[in-house]
């Protein structure tokens, strides 16, 4: 049999060569064990220390060849979801579904995902929040800026609707047949992302079924710009359940779009409740957020946004760390060993970096994150030990260059030490190969009578 990934390729070349062609006899391959494989290598590559609890050797072969077994005579069934309970003593997921499911979706991935509208970031190929800030950076000139976060809460009354959309492209009894029963079970997960102190921005990856509700309203708004009686110039920019509009024009259009977003959203999609998207004016105080930031005008370069490090989350971010004004111990961590504690706090900076990275006032807030986050430490440690923050650093601090000094501890795999490197600006600029390969998927500029330009 072929290996998976070659029939997923030749899958995604004939859908985006022939964009309205209706797959048939997909489920068998389904059949194919190698299908499987995959899915488990894109288990392993989110979640490694999870894949670990998969079958292996022997009991992995008669496991898929029962699956496949089942699956030709159509009589698997799919367990009630226990996602997200696996942590409870003795619960164990269902492999043969986690598998499953994965394998469906690559099946459907591959022909829809080439018709992903090039506004919309957060899919393969262009993954992270990178390529959206950028096309963000050349929405030049807007006035008015729209945005939020989309719901993503599962409404089962959303199944008719995915189902509907999913026969548009396919035309085999079997595959949807098996979805409506994974639809059923409530095997979808519409969101997947790891949460050590701040949701990372670059891991935060939506599901195919909620990319494909959103695909639906990327081509709402599509139809919405073209059938406009007025020219509407705007830049639409979703990446994942982020959404960005910025409008040139009157604040009277721009509340006309949000108004048509939200029908979207409620009528077409479904959702029965969300948050509304907020709509300010570029140069209110009050700012959208988009994704973990929040965006302002640039005051070095007028007329462009610039992506900040929201207030608000600094302060709740800090707030176990300090009391009025000064680093303070974490009374939760004492039970940890310095080893760990140090690990704990070093992973945590390191990671609150990742996700602000991109930020213009990167330096300032972190920096002062940093001032407490590194003092409780310092003063967690010497509650534990019983000895002053002077002895502490004795103890364990190593000088580094500039005459800064951090903690580096002996641990079981090697040395470990705070995260204490430059808290310096990344840049949005990409690399000219990628720029010209992708240009077109960063912004979307949108006319009436045209799908954008």
């Amino acid at each position: 049999m072929q290996r998976a990934e070659v029939i997923l390729s030749l899958l995604s070349q004939k859908a985006k060569e022939q964009p309205h062609f209706r797959f048939r006899r997909l489920y068998r391959n389904l059949f194919n064990p190698d299908f499987y494989r995959y899915a488990l290598t894109q288990v392993q590559e989110t979640s490694g220390t999870e894949a670990d609890l998969a079958p292996h050797g022997q009991a992995y072969i008669a496991m898929i060849e029962k699956m496949i077994h089942q699956l030709r005579t159509e009589t698997y069934r799919f367990a009630p979801d226990d996602f997200g309970k696996v942590d409870e003593p003795g619960r164990q997921p269902k492999w043969e579904d986690r598998l499953l499911r994965g394998a469906v979706i690559q099946l459907i991935s591959a022909i829809f995902e080439p018709h992903f509208w090039h506004g919309s970031h957060g899919v393969y190929p262009m993954p992270t929040i990178k390529g959206a800030l950028r096309a963000i950076r050349e929405a030049i000139g807007v006035d008015w800026l729209v945005g939020g976060a989309l719901p993503v809460h599962w409404n089962p009354n959303q199944q008719a609707l995915l189902l509907e959309l999913l026969r548009e492209r396919l035309e085999d009894g079997r595959l949807l047949e098996l979805v409506r029963r994974m639809l059923n079970a409530d095997r979808w997960q519409m969101t997947e992302r790891t949460e050590p102190i701040v949701v990372h921005a670059d891991e935060e990856r939506l599901l195919f079924p909620c990319q494909l509700l959103f695909h639906a309203l990327d081509r709402c708004m599509r139809r919405y710009v073209q059938v406009a009686s007025s020219p509407i110039d705007m830049h639409y920019i979703r990446w994942n359940r982020y959404l960005f509009v910025g409008v040139k024009g009157s604040k009277r259009m721009a509340q006309t779009l949000r108004d048509h977003l939200h029908d979207c959203l409620e009528n077409e999609l479904g959702f029965e409740s969300f948050t509304p998207l907020t709509l300010v004016h570029v140069q209110d105080k009050h700012r959208v957020r988009f994704g973990p930031y929040e965006l302002a005008p640039d005051c070095r370069e007028p007329g462009r946004l610039t992506p900040l490090v929201p207030h608000v989350s600094m302060q709740e971010l800090t707030r176990p760390f300090r009391r009025e004004g000064k680093p303070v111990r974490h009374p939760g961590r004492l039970h940890l060993s310095v080893p760990e504690l140090v690990s704990l706090y070093a992973g945590e900076m390191k990671e609150l970096y990742q996700t602000y990275r991109y930020a213009a006032d990167v330096r300032a807030k972190l920096g002062k994150f940093r001032y407490y986050h590194y003092g409780s430490l310092l003063k967690t440690i010497a509650s534990k030990e019983k000895i002053s923050v002077k002895q502490v650093l004795r103890k364990y601090g190593s000088r580094k260059s500039g005459g800064k000094q951090t903690l580096a501890v002996k641990g079981e795999t090697g040395w470990i030490s705070y995260f204490n490197e430059p808290l310096s600006q990344c840049s949005l600029i990409y690399e000219e190969r990628l720029r010209d390969n992708w240009r077109a998927g960063y912004i979307e500029r949108c006319t009436s009578g045209s799908e954008g330009g």
